[in-house]
């Protein structure tokens, strides 16, 4: 009997796991092209993407100056960390100014390798980055017509987490075998997002945000973006690391007007071939941003080829904070104890919108 009922709940798992968020095409081929993408953001080429990751242009995590062809900027002995090393010019100065916050995560960053490749990645991704720039729109009330009083920002967490469903749920304990935690095996995760949330002062002060963002906003000025065009930055931190990528973003009028139209999603169940529309109105900004989060997740699941190039390894520390998910024993640290609360409720999330789903298949069907 209770082999009857795990196998059940696999099949529902894998069920599940073909879940797809389609988006509303707000970006055509034409639109697309105005602003420099030749194809649809849905389909940009997984070339291109490893182009970006190659060529993106090193920023100084201090003073935000950009590296100039032929001279390379200075990075740290331990770990080649461009956002957070100094710049050609000023050296000792961004570095000594730079080390107060540096220090802390440095000796971390020796066993977070994959943290840079992964950020390059996703901001090479123009799909993935596109929609939380409309997140961040959204979430924070960006709409308004007024010049912001200082730059806006945000934290993206993100999680790496099995690629395969049935390795996330063993990991948990919800079906066998029970995972061993002391134990090697090696397990192929993907990054996710789990929660877009304001970014507390202990990861992004003031002063360090406004000196981040100026830099962006003198750039984007001199391009003739108006205040219409907020600038930003968006923190963005794995698990419970403590290395984080400070962005600075600048959020074009296209996206505020992507924003502003609030289309209808398509979800669509691909193992059944069932789908349903989720309408969005201008008062369900929180849950149009739900949907922005589950769409980038369901396209990096089901992206098997990694076009994305979003795929990793799982550390001990990833696997730890899907097990704790599914458990009610004591929580590690603080650090992790929030990753844990990110994910818990990223899981709440998505499982109300399978459930609304599949109501509403059923009631078609009846």
């Amino acid at each position: 009997m209770a082999a009857s009922r795990e196998q059940e709940t696999k099949r529902a798992l894998m069920t599940a796991a073909t879940l797809k968020i389609t988006h509303p095409q707000w970006m055509s081929l034409e639109e697309s092209s105005a602003w420099g993408m030749p194809w649809n953001i849905d389909n940009q080429p997984s070339d291109d993407i490893k182009q970006k990751m190659k060529t993106s242009i090193n920023i100084c995590g201090y003073c935000q100056a950009v590296e100039e062809k032929g001279k390379p900027h200075k990075t740290c002995g331990r770990f080649a960390k461009h956002a957070r090393i100094a710049s050609l010019n000023g050296v000792i100065q961004c570095q000594a100014g730079d080390w107060r916050e540096h220090k802390i995560s440095c000796g971390d960053n020796i066993k977070q390798k994959r943290f840079h490749p992964l950020m390059k990645a996703l901001l090479a991704n123009i799909d993935s980055m596109a929609y939380l720039k409309i997140a961040a729109v959204l979430y924070l009330n960006l709409l308004d017509t007024v010049p912001l009083a200082e730059p806006w920002s945000l934290l993206v967490h993100l999680g790496v987490e099995p690629e395969n469903i049935l390795d996330f749920a063993r990991l948990r304990g919800d079906i066998g075998p029970t995972w061993d935690s002391n134990s090697s095996e090696k397990i192929m995760g993907m990054l996710q997002v789990n929660a877009i949330l304001p970014c507390p002062e202990s990861l992004l002060d003031k002063n360090t945000k406004i000196r981040i963002a100026q830099s962006k906003r003198a750039k984007a000025d001199s391009d003739g973006f108006t205040w219409e065009s907020p600038v930003g930055v968006m923190v963005f931190q794995i698990g419970d690391s403590l290395s984080t990528l400070q962005v600075p973003i600048l959020i074009v009028t296209y996206y505020m007007d992507m924003a502003r139209s609030l289309p209808s999603f398509t979800r669509t169940i691909m193992a059944t071939n069932t789908s349903s529309d989720q309408p969005m109105t201008i008062t369900s900004c929180i849950e149009l941003v739900v949907f922005l989060c589950l769409y980038i997740n369901t396209t990096i699941r089901l992206d098997k080829a990694n076009r994305c190039s979003l795929r990793t390894e799982m550390t001990a520390e990833d696997k730890t904070i899907i097990e704790h998910s599914g458990a009610k024993s004591a929580l590690l640290t603080e650090k992790t104890c929030m990753a844990i609360v990110h994910l818990r409720e990223r899981m709440c999330r998505d499982a109300c919108v399978l459930d609304q789903l599949s109501l509403e298949i059923n009631l078609v069907k009846d």
